[in-house]
């Protein structure tokens, strides 16, 4: 016996064989690559490097957190600026339009009381007319009758 085996007794040698044999007559399930699968693994291992290196390329044209945050503050204090500036021209074009309403109103009293005077202004002018038009009409026809009357009363008073 040699000096490995020395110190195991024969039981244990036993023993150790046959759990070797048991091992060997096991059927273990075993994996074959052919140049086929081979290929067909490099090429898709080829696809997984070009997808990393586009995300990559993505990555880099992403923005960062800080630069949104950035954008964004430009962006909301612009439209302040703008809805400030909405506000103004509000309030001035409110301003304006009562202060048309007002000169509009006092334009419209000033019409209605010019235009009230001159309708009295014409009122009285065609009163002193409608007078004058009786006299005038009147004097044709007080003629008329006088002419009548005076031969009658002539031959009333001078007869014959």
């Amino acid at each position: 016996m040699s000096s490995e085996y020395g110190s195991k007794s024969y039981a244990d040698l036993k023993a150790q064989a046959k759990q070797g044999i048991a091992a060997a007559a096991r059927p273990e399930p075993a994996f074959l690559v052919t140049e086929k699968n081979w290929n067909g693994l490099l090429k898709s291992l080829e696809g997984i490097l070009e997808m990393q290196a586009a995300f990559s390329a993505e990555m880099q044209t992403l923005a960062s957190r800080e630069e949104l945050e950035k954008t964004l503050d430009r962006q909301r204090t612009m439209m302040q600026v703008h809805l400030d500036d909405m506000k103004v021209r509000t309030a001035e074009f409110r301003t304006s339009i009562e202060t048309t309403g007002t000169n509009l109103q006092t334009q419209v009293g000033n019409a209605s009381a010019s235009f009230s005077a001159a309708i009295s202004k014409e009122e009285t002018y065609m009163k002193s007319w409608s007078k004058k038009l009786l006299w005038i009409s009147a004097i044709p026809s007080a003629a008329l009758i006088l002419l009548e009357l005076v031969p009658w009363i002539w031959s009333a008073v001078f007869p014959g």
